[in-house]
């Protein structure tokens, strides 16, 4: 059964075989020639997994076919598709894109976890339901994470084929014009949110800006110099009956619009 493999997410289909295939030490991953230095990444990937469980050093290499190969097949029909196929001589792993390509060695990583170095013979044919699997972390909420913490989560995501990071902020950026705001609050600065751009392009995630811009400003209305552009002056009394500071920008100031442009431009680096 499908889900005896511990798959996450489980493979659109799966067909199994009645045979084992077993990997020997000291192998190669072979390459499509055609697309080798785009295979590369997800080919270290998966010569780490390989050298875990045989405990031996693999090498990588374009060209000629190995016991693990790595290749494209414009055949298959759906966008970040791949098939997998772990035979007796071997196993296969062709995606429609590169994307699929880096799904597939997630899948057979996982299997690697569980299975180690003997597999069972398969065929898996897998594709996303969603061209959009999207996941947000709310760094506002005590310390920011760190990078290498930031890193292993995105590492997790991507072997279970999320594709979109959003992290959400309210002060935890470190704009240059508003350190007051932020300067107890270990942010994130602009050469890192660049560095986790670089490293989730490479594991085929989008990392998707999300600053608030609207509710939730309390870290920057504590601050005077703001305070002019909240909705209400002061603490207020929230419909639910508990007294509230101001948190929500008033889009009746003509600054506001300025100020959430400023935010933007900066984010975006225009």
């Amino acid at each position: 059964m499908t889900s005896d493999l511990n798959l996450l997410p489980q493979p659109q289909q799966v067909t199994i075989g009645s045979g084992v295939f077993s990997l020997a030490p000291g192998e190669r991953i072979a390459l499509d020639s055609r697309h080798a230095a785009d295979l590369l990444f997800a080919a270290k990937q998966l010569k780490s997994s390989l050298e875990a469980v045989t405990n031996h050093r693999w090498s990588i290499g374009g060209g000629a076919s190995g016991p693990v190969t790595l290749t494209l097949d414009s055949d298959l029909a759906k966008a970040e598709a791949y098939r997998m196929t772990i035979s007796g001589e071997g196993i296969v792993i062709a995606g429609r894109d590169l994307a699929g390509v880096f799904y597939g060695v997630q899948t057979l990583r996982q299997l690697l976890q569980t299975r180690g170095a003997t597999l069972p013979q398969m065929v898996i044919d897998d594709w996303p339901d969603f061209p959009a699997r999207g996941v947000m972390h709310d760094i506002s909420r005590g310390k920011a994470p760190t990078m290498d913490t930031l890193y292993d989560l995105i590492d997790r995501l991507a072997s279970w084929k999320v594709n979109q990071f959003q992290l959400y902020m309210e002060h935890t950026f470190a704009y240059e014009e508003h350190r007051q705001v932020w300067q107890h609050a270990s942010p994130l600065t602009a050469e890192e949110i660049l560095a986790l751009d670089a490293y989730c392009r490479e594991r085929h995630i989008d990392l998707v800006p999300n600053q608030n811009s609207f509710g939730h400003m309390e870290r920057w209305f504590e601050h005077l110099q703001y305070r002019h552009l909240a909705e209400v002056d002061g603490e207020f009394t929230a419909p639910w009956g508990l007294p509230h500071l101001p948190s929500t920008l008033s889009p009746a100031v003509p600054e506001t619009l300025t100020f959430i442009e400023s935010l933007y431009v900066y984010g975006l680096g225009l």
